[in-house]
């Protein structure tokens, strides 16, 4: 959501400062997004006795923590995200990591591209 933001922005609004800050954008989510993807593949690649244990649902970590411990307990990882719902060919993490290193390479390339002309 974040890529597609900086680049609707970057498309209304072109000019040359707002356009570095909306590739800059860009960048950082398919960044952020691809190493968010990774840890979820990681994660889902352990043996079965090397997963993280569970933690609390979400509903009683956001009543019961701050803010900034959810993040770091959700990010730290429970044993349910090393489950693999579907698989077409990849698994729904695998296919975002593809997306968000598409989008990222598309987007540095389309750059550089414009850069020339």
């Amino acid at each position: 959501m974040g890529m597609g933001l900086m680049a609707l922005l970057k498309l209304f609004l072109g000019s040359k400062k707002i356009g570095i800050l909306a590739i800059t954008g860009i960048w950082f989510f398919g960044a952020s997004g691809l190493i968010i993807a990774g840890r979820q593949i990681y994660l889902q690649h352990l043996p079965k006795e090397l997963v993280p244990s569970c933690a609390p649902p979400m509903d009683f970590l956001l009543d019961a923590l701050p803010f900034t411990e959810v993040l770091a307990t959700v990010f730290l990882a429970d044993g349910n995200c090393a489950e693999e719902d579907w698989r077409f060919i990849f698994n729904f993490a695998e296919w975002a990591a593809l997306g968000f290193l598409a989008l990222t390479l598309f987007s540095i390339a389309s750059q550089f591209i414009a850069k020339r002309t």
